[in-house]
């Protein structure tokens, strides 16, 4: 016979209140990283200054990073 006890439920609920916060966290990295793209960060221009494709192709990969973030 196998029995249950409430810790491993409130031990469940942990973890899922866990991924519930990794989640947040990864989309909200991934957010921040297309708006930093978007906004035109200084950071950024000079990253895509040095690849050499211009400053357009900063929205393509701003886009991208903002995908993952939608589905979560």
């Amino acid at each position: 016979m196998i029995t249950t006890s409430t810790p491993l439920a409130a031990s469940g609920k942990g973890r899922l209140l866990t991924l519930w916060i990794l989640s947040a966290l990864v989309t909200l990295t991934f957010v921040g990283a297309g708006a930093a793209k978007l906004a035109g960060a200084a950071v950024m221009v000079d990253l895509f200054a040095k690849v050499g494709l211009g400053q357009w192709f900063r929205y393509l990969p701003a886009f991208w990073n903002w995908r993952p973030a939608s589905v979560c």
